[in-house]
């Protein structure tokens, strides 16, 4: 507590703050701005704040120092505190809880850790997977509130993305982003309450996602040698050699490499 706090409020002024030395409290006599005063410091620095009372527990906020503050803005700011303060708001509190809200780096964490490990994904694709998330918060800021996200943000992301000659990769880091907040709708375990709430919702839903065309290729050399394995011994079981001649042809170069070789994933050889 400072060494003495002056109960009675006065006119706080510019020139009456800058007079100010030690460690002393003033309050000011505006009605509007009631709890709005200066606290000065034994070590010269002078900061002005608004006390108050809620729900029967007082609370102190900071508005900031002086002279970057002057008398006038600080009681401005201390009138539109007081009206928050009016309203219910415990503007201490809230400014306590968004301090210690989860960031997008906390949210990045928590993917890796809880959701990653239940998927398929291993080795060079989970490695991805995990660049995809640091290219996530890279973009949106570390240090962003999740709770702060919104879709403008997102579709900016996405956006961004698509316009570096990477459009399937904007759609995939858009999938993941959604799926990071999902999880941010519902409490981590052993927490009570989400980094989101429902109103709040994914800012994700809704973005569109750019157009994909599929892709043919050529089976690999080690393909084509599962592929004919599997189908002779099918064929030896059931005297079907016509579908192993095929992989044959596709093996020796026997026939037309742009007509027989090309083939989609998952293609069946065998009805």
């Amino acid at each position: 507590m400072p060494r003495r706090a002056h109960k009675h409020p006065v006119r706080l002024t510019n020139k009456f703050v800058a007079k100010l030395a030690g460690d002393v409290m003033w309050w000011d006599d505006d009605p509007k701005a009631t709890g709005f005063g200066i606290r000065s410091y034994s070590g010269g620095s002078k900061s002005f704040f608004i006390d108050y009372r809620l729900a029967g527990r007082h609370g102190r906020h900071t508005i900031g120092a002086f002279p970057r503050w002057s008398v006038e803005a600080a009681r401005e700011e201390a009138i539109k505190l007081r009206r928050e303060i009016d309203r219910g708001v415990d503007i201490a509190g809230d400014k306590r809880a968004r301090r210690t809200a989860p960031t997008m780096k906390d949210l990045a964490e928590r993917y890796i850790a809880d959701h990653l490990p239940r998927k398929a994904t291993v080795g060079a694709r989970a490695n991805d997977e995990k660049r995809m998330v640091a290219e996530i918060v890279d973009k949106l800021g570390k240090h962003t509130k999740v709770a702060e996200v919104h879709g403008g943000d997102i579709a900016g992301l996405h956006r961004k993305i698509t316009e570096s000659d990477r459009p399937v990769r904007a759609n995939r880091i858009l999938a993941i982003c959604s799926k990071m907040f999902s999880l941010a709708l519902v409490p981590r375990a052993g927490e009570t309450l989400p980094w989101r709430t429902a109103g709040q919702g994914n800012p994700c839903k809704g973005i569109e996602r750019n157009r994909e065309e599929g892709r043919d290729r050529f089976f690999s050399q080690p393909e084509l040698t599962a592929i004919s394995g599997r189908i002779s011994k099918i064929s030896r079981r059931r005297r079907r050699l016509c579908a192993s001649d095929y992989v044959d042809r596709l093996q020796t170069g026997r026939s037309d490499q742009g007509q027989l070789g090309r083939v989609r994933p998952g293609a069946r050889l065998l009805d």
